[in-house]
Order: C-alpha cells, then structure tokens, then sequence
C-alpha cells in the first residue's frame, strides 16, 4: 500500500483483521514498526492486579507462545498496573510507564525478572480495549530500555486508533455472540471452547447429556473430559489440535463407563476464516458436538414390548418405519404387504398413543435419546 500514511495503514489492516485470517498479524507488524516496539500483548489486568497474558505477539505478528508461558506460570503482580497505571487507562484511554516507576523500583520486581527481562523489555504503552467484569482488557506494547521511553509523537497516534480499536473490539464480540446464539438454538449437544480449551458455552442438549447417568462426558472445572479411561487422551488431544490450527479433528467415537461406544464426538474451529476474535478476551474458537449413537434395532424392539406391551411383529414394524420414515419403505424392508403393516401400526399407535405417524417417530426419536 505504497503513499498511504502509517495511521491509514494500521486501519486498513485492523478492520481487515475482522475477517481476513492474517490481516491482524499485518496489524501487529505496523503497530511495532510505528511505535518502534518489539511486543504487542493482549492481556487483562484483573483483581489485586496480577497479571494475566491472553496473547503475546512478536514483531513479526507471529504468536510468542515463550513470554505467554512465562506470564502464565506465577501469578505476578504487574507493578505498572499496581502503581496506578490502571487508573490512568481508565480515565484517559492510553497511557505509558513514564513517572510510574523508577528504573529501581522496576527492577526489584518478581515481575521483571521473570517476565520481561529475559525478553529485553523495560517500558510499556497500553491502550484500553474494554472494561469487563474480570478486569481491564488492554492492547499492550512493550519495548527495550535502550529504546527510551514512549514519545508525545506516539501518544497522539495511540489516541488516534483508540477509538478505531474499540470499534473492532465491539465488532468482534457481536460476531462472537451471533455464534453462542446459533449454538444455543441448535437440537444436539454442543460446548464452545475459548483458545485454552475453558467451555465458554453449552446448550441444554449438552447439559442434558453431560448429566445424564451412562454419560460418556464430564463437564468438571468447565472443561470437557472422556469419562472413559481410553478416550480421555484423544478427546484432549483433538480440542488441543483444533485450538491451534484450523483444521477439524477425526470424530471419535467415545464410550461410556461401562466401555460400550455411546456418542460421536466432534471438535472444529468456529467459522474458520469467516472472522478473527484476537481482541476478545475469551473469545470462542472450537466447537465440541455429541451424538448419541443410535441403540441397535434389537434393543429398540425390545424396549417398545417391555414398556407398550408391542408383539415382536408390532415392533419390528414400529423400528422399520422409524428406519425408512414411509410404510411402502419398511414393508419393502420387512418383505410385508403394506396391508399388513398398516394393520400393525394401528395396533402400535393404540398401545403407544400415539395417534399418527408423526407423533410415533417423535416417540421413538425421544427413545433414542433416552
């Protein structure tokens, strides 16, 4: 985009990130090139200020998994957050370490020297993305000490695409909440899995499923677990997989307690290449779904004459239609006149009460179910 000034560039490719999968890493080369940065973090300043990383970036635009782990793995305290670098996001919208610590104080941090000095990073600029129940979700950038502190220059152009980043923020959030809502309205079983694998959602179906006591699936701690000793390292393996790329695991097939195969499992990404959700906090990324595995016909059967006293004949014919949904189908099936099954199926629909066709298959869905 040769001519275009730093600012139209860094918006062509922040509102592009909306739906182009690598626009925000294109973003993220421009933000660290204009603030003469090294990192670029999305990351939540939550209660007592500790400091929770959500995304490390470096400037390149490729994810920083190392510093991510770093921060991840103790609970520091943020000093710049806790020496009131949270009240001044707040009422300003951006603001950068300068006058908040001196270089002593910093150093004699827990936080320096396991997070940021052994990445070369000693000043820090954030903007405030939102305010959320958990705490602040701000956009961070970070730079060496060589590198001094951030200028009035780069102030102004933070405060210019303050706005314009929030915007995107919303934008993703309402792309994100249309999926929890197709996800909530959809019949079978389904959990929303943010990018460490935390359900962000489930359905009733899920819920219903997840209690259920032959259930094949845990829900503990919000996450998804195989109650199944030999199906708990694939079911884990399969939503690492699809967090981390874009591609759908294999289904699998998961058992119950008692080891009898009891649903299809499926994870996938949500709407891959459709929209990126980088600046949500908890943004959902998979998509786990369950399908009971339908009983064998024999069972099927044998339900229908133990709780509607069907003859054997009755509910084969039963099982037929709900098989090949029209009686010239499952007369075809059993070898029957269709005379003869629509004899039978009267006698069904009487012990059943269930009064027609339809009302029958719905019973013998729910049986399924069951």
């Amino acid at each position: 985009m040769p001519g275009r000034s730093s600012k139209h560039r860094l918006l062509h490719y922040l509102y592009g990130s909306l739906t182009e999968p690598d626009a925000h890493r294109q973003f993220v080369r421009q933000l660290t090139a204009a603030f003469k940065s090294s990192l670029v973090a999305v990351q939540r300043d939550a209660r007592e200020h500790k400091h929770h990383p959500l995304l490390h970036f470096d400037s390149e635009g490729n994810p920083f998994e190392a510093i991510t782990k770093a921060a991840a793995a103790a609970p520091f305290v943020n000093p710049w957050f806790a020496a009131s670098a949270a009240i001044k996001l707040v009422r300003h919208g951006t603001g950068h370490d300068e006058g908040l610590l001196t270089p002593a104080q910093l150093q004699r941090t827990d936080f320096y020297h396991h997070v940021l000095r052994p990445f070369d990073v000693f000043h820090s600029f954030g903007i405030l993305v939102s305010v959320e129940p958990e705490g602040l979700n701000v956009l961070s950038l970070s730079r060496s000490r060589s590198a001094g502190h951030y200028t009035e220059r780069e102030c102004r152009l933070a405060d210019s695409l303050l706005p314009h980043i929030r915007n995107v923020h919303a934008l993703q959030k309402q792309l994100n909440a249309s999926t929890v809502l197709e996800a909530a309205s959809l019949p079978h079983a389904l959990w929303l899995l943010d990018r460490t694998g935390a359900v962000v959602f489930h359905n009733e179906a899920a819920e219903r499923l997840a209690l259920r006591a032959d259930s094949g699936i845990s829900m503990a701690k919000g996450r998804l677990a195989a109650m199944s000793s030999r199906d708990r390292a694939d079911l884990a393996a399969a939503i690492a997989a699809t967090n981390q790329g874009t591609a759908s695991a294999s289904p699998l097939v998961v058992h119950d307690q008692r080891g009898s195969p009891w649903a299809v499992v499926e994870a996938r990404p949500v709407a891959p290449h459709v929209f990126q959700s980088w600046l949500i906090s908890r943004p959902v990324v998979t998509v786990v779904s369950a399908r009971l595995l339908a009983p064998s016909r024999a069972h099927l059967e044998g339900l229908l004459v133990r709780l509607y006293g069907l003859t054997q004949a009755e509910a084969r014919a039963a099982v037929a239609l709900h098989a090949c949904e029209t009686i010239a189908a499952a007369a075809r099936q059993l070898s029957r006149h269709e005379e003869t099954l629509r004899s039978q199926l009267k006698a069904v629909f009487a012990k059943t009460e269930a009064n027609s066709q339809a009302r029958l298959l719905r019973l013998l869905d729910r049986l399924c179910d069951s």
